[in-house]
């Protein structure tokens, strides 16, 4: 979002400004690519950085239980919250099991009828989570020995590996990714 707010910004900028000529229009659109090239490596690469930019999803109820502490973190009073699960078919907070506010703003709801439990990201496109881990009361050692009992001793092969509670890691390496184009009718 804030790119296109940028980006509108310099072509109106360079519109209704009579000094501003196209080489410079030209100049600011390959320097403000560049720009954003440059963050979307960092946020690549760097998972702390991202997690500054992006965010992280909060779990505003857990089995049940509010957690009061993360709608303050994240301006919410109860009387949204409400609404936000209304939204999704839970019509009370006392039949909420889990409720998540994501990354993009979204909200996942799980209902007690549901009663699952979400899973958790432990390893992203080869690098581990140990925000995650701790959070969990996990640490690398247990994560390493739950991959090698599955065949898993290459971290960095991993895309993917979540888990959750009660059950084995779900792993998907990049041997089970593809890079060639697909086509849906034929």
């Amino acid at each position: 979002m804030i790119y296109v707010l940028v980006l509108s910004g310099l072509l109106e900028g360079s519109i209704f400004h009579e000094p501003v000529t196209v080489f410079h229009l030209l100049f600011a659109l390959v320097l403000w690519a560049v720009i954003v090239y440059g963050i979307e490596v960092v946020l690549k690469k760097t998972q702390k950085v991202t997690k500054v930019v992006q965010g992280e999803p909060a779990v505003l109820i857990s089995e049940g239980k509010v957690n009061m502490e993360e709608l303050d973190k994240n301006h919410i009073d109860l009387e949204q919250l409400r609404a936000l699960l209304r939204k999704h078919g839970c019509y009370s907070l006392k039949d909420a099991y889990y409720a998540i506010l994501e990354i993009d703003g979204g909200l996942s709801v799980i209902t007690k009828s549901e009663k699952q439990v979400p899973s958790v990201l432990l390893v992203d496109e080869g690098r581990i989570d140990f925000d995650t881990l701790s959070s969990l009361d996990k640490n690398e050692a247990w994560l390493r020995s739950e991959l090698e009992k599955l065949g898993y001793w290459d971290v960095e092969n991993i895309v993917y590996c979540e888990w959750k509670p009660g059950e084995e890691l779900h792993v998907f390496t990049y041997d089970d990714t593809t890079t060639s184009e697909q086509k849906l009718d034929g």
